[in-house]
């Protein structure tokens, strides 16, 4: 029974010729060379061997399908040419005799191939089933097969080709081939080298916008249209790379709601590419596996070997030989960093995605959630492009959410409406008396307007709980008794307190939050002080709230983000940033309603400006004198990115590279700021 196509992971080799060419981005230049190869191949017998060369997904494989699919469009092409396969999964070619042996069964099923042919008649037999018809053999992993014949068999095969006037080899490979580029290897100069180009950013949105034409969600085309996809799609595209299979398989997870939040739709496309990373992985051994493991986790993207190899716990002599060898298979990176030891050498993964996959598969906590939360931000605030995305700029400074700036303004009628939100908001069924937080804060607004009647009038109608109305009669005597004279804010921030500590439970929890937003108004610390307090005692159990602790729910969700944007405007954007970004992320998979998500996303793009802005206006330059070894500052990802906006080369080379661009716009904007250059 044939798989549905969206339920089994892409390979060009499982796809129409005809639906893969309709497919096509990028790459036009080198298609319609190797379309011209073809079509003068079949007029003039020219036989120039060629191998393309490019990582695993970009588009190799696609692009020798599509030119063969348009060069038999021409009726010469048909009847001059025949083709063969050995697609990337083809198994036991060791030998001259194991090509031959495949040829003849493609070319002649019906007759079993070279069943019962002695061997030394396959090249006279595969020459009579060709006739005057050349042949074109199109090989994948070249590589591959190269390794498996050896020197002798790659002689043979060579010969083979020398012989024969009527055979094309077009071959691909993921990197370039000993057997090829050696001086003295038997296939030296065989091959004329190709090399297949990722796609950029025009290309990527070009194949995305192609395929969501396809896409179940209809709306995708759409939004794709509007400046916040595109902002996303900038961002997705700083994630994923230039891999025209990730964007193809990407294309076929890919919603408007998994978009717009971009880490669900990395985590789709990396769960698609489970299989080719699994495959890549089990080939190594199993200090490689280490060593690229080590180089996966946690916030740094690259390493010297004595850290490396303390970490995958071998010694520093396998890991030298062994990081040799995952450079030579273009796995790993390698190079010296100008400024720093020229005795080291850093290495990094090649892939990117590669890192993405151990960290989406990793037990323990990683920074990929944080590192995608701050992709966004960037992107959506401008990033690279300088213009915000049009529906989400940079909150503007005393933004939060609209009851922090009531808060912070200091209007006690203002934050009347928010407290009866909270307090009935009992999804999570942990707020039982949630409501008499708003009750009490009616009740004191009722006092501090001399409205004794209509505070009379709300005891009476038993919005307060019996075991509140002590606490609610005390408040107002105490609003009867104070100072007319002296600020209605003042005034209630008084009866606030009192009653926020006479108080337990969630309605304990929402009179906290509001008095600590009010006290933002005055002194953000001191906000952010109480907040963290607050979150504190809750996951503690305290045992002021009993098993009435909030959680996941609304308020608690807003207790979260009122906690990181009065950290940030306390003057600690980096923290601040961390608070948010891991609130987006959904801590423990859960989900911010959309007036949350919205107030978060504000201040981990105001935050973040205010760190990128904060970079000092003289970076250390390329090429200066190396430097003494930095002591980076603590903090994960974010003290990697504060310690590199601070100019240190080795926090640089260690940050991801989807955050280096912010790094080096930032420096740029505080050189020109001085009058300088970038």
């Amino acid at each position: 029974m044939a798989v549905p196509a969206g339920l089994r992971p892409f390979t060009p080799a499982q796809e129409s010729a005809a639906r893969l060419a309709g497919r096509t981005v990028g790459n036009e230049a080198l298609l319609l060379a190797l379309e011209r190869l073809l079509l003068d191949a079949a007029r003039t017998g020219n036989r120039p061997h060629t191998l393309l060369v490019g990582p695993a997904g970009s588009g190799k494989s696609h692009l020798l399908r599509v030119a063969v699919h348009r060069a038999l469009v021409q009726a010469s092409v048909a009847e001059q040419l025949v083709f063969i396969r050995f697609d990337e999964d083809a198994l036991g070619l060791s030998r001259l005799l194991d090509v031959l042996t495949e040829a003849l069964r493609q070319l002649t099923p019906a007759r079993s191939g070279a069943a019962g042919l002695p061997a030394d008649q396959y090249e006279a037999a595969l020459a009579g089933a060709l006739g005057d018809r050349l042949l074109v053999v199109l090989i994948e992993n070249l590589d591959r097969v190269a390794q498996a014949m050896g020197p002798a068999g790659q002689r043979d095969f060579r010969d083979w080709l020398q012989r024969s006037d009527r055979v094309l080899v077009l071959a691909t490979a993921q990197w370039p081939v000993p057997a090829v580029s050696e001086p003295a290897a038997p296939w030296h100069e065989l091959f004329a080298i190709s090399q297949s180009d990722e796609l950029d950013l025009t290309q990527r949105r070009a194949l995305l916008v192609r395929l969501a034409a396809e896409s179940p969600d209809r709306g995708l085309a759409g939004y794709l249209a509007t400046g916040s996809g595109q902002a996303r799609l900038r961002a997705l595209a700083t994630l994923v790379g230039g891999s025209p299979r990730a964007w193809t398989i990407l294309a076929d997870c890919l919603t408007v709601d998994s978009l717009a939040a971009l880490l669900p739709a990395l985590h789709a496309l990396l769960e698609r590419l489970v299989p080719f990373h699994q495959q890549l992985l089990w080939n190594l051994s199993t200090v490689e596996q280490r060593l690229v493991r080590a180089l996966a986790d946690g916030p740094y993207q690259a390493g010297t070997v004595a850290e490396l190899a303390g970490q995958a716990g071998v010694s520093q002599r396998v890991a030298a030989s062994t990081l040799g060898r995952l450079a030579d298979s273009r796995i790993v990176l390698a190079g010296k960093v100008a400024g720093l030891d020229q005795r080291l050498t850093w290495y990094r993964l090649r892939e990117p995605l590669l890192r993405h996959h151990l960290q989406y598969r990793s037990a323990a906590e990683q920074p990929l959630p944080l590192l995608v939360q701050l992709v966004k931000a960037w992107h959506l605030s401008g990033g690279a492009t300088g213009l915000p995305s049009g529906s989400e700029p940079i909150a503007p400074a005393g933004t939060g959410s609209p009851f922090d700036v009531t808060a912070a303004q200091r209007d006690p009628q203002a934050v009347l409406a928010a407290v009866r939100f909270w307090g009935h908001d009992s999804s999570d069924g942990s707020a039982p008396d949630g409501g008499q937080a708003g009750a009490l804060v009616e009740l004191m607004l009722l006092a501090l307007r001399h409205d004794w009647r209509g505070a009379v009038d709300l005891v009476d109608r038993g919005l307060l709980d019996s075991k509140l109305l002590g606490l609610g009669r005390t408040l107002v005597t105490h609003a009867h008794a104070q100072d007319p004279d002296q600020p209605a804010a003042d005034r209630f921030e008084l009866l606030l307190g009192q009653a926020a500590e006479a108080t337990a439970g969630r309605t304990h929890a929402i009179l906290e939050l509001v008095a600590a937003c009010w006290d933002g108004g005055l002194d953000p610390r001191r906000a952010q002080q109480r907040l963290a307090a607050l979150a504190s005692a809750n996951h503690r159990g305290s045992d002021r709230f009993g098993s009435d602790r909030f959680g996941s729910d609304r308020f608690g969700l807003d207790v979260q983000r009122a906690l990181a944007y009065w950290t940030g405007e306390a003057g600690d954007p980096a923290s601040a940033c961390e608070l948010a970004a891991r609130l987006l992320s959904g801590n423990d998979d859960q989900h911010l309603p959309g007036a949350q998500a919205g107030s978060a996303q504000q201040v981990l793009q105001r935050n973040l400006g205010r760190l990128l802005d904060s970079t000092p206006t003289e970076a250390t330059p390329a090429g200066a004198a190396e430097q003494a070894p930095v002591e980076l500052e603590p903090g994960g990802l974010i003290g990697l990115l504060r310690a590199a906006l601070a100019g240190s080369a080795e926090a640089l080379v260690r940050l991801p590279d989807e955050l280096r661009p912010m790094v080096e716009s930032a420096r740029s904007v505080a050189a020109k700021a001085v009058g300088g250059h970038p």
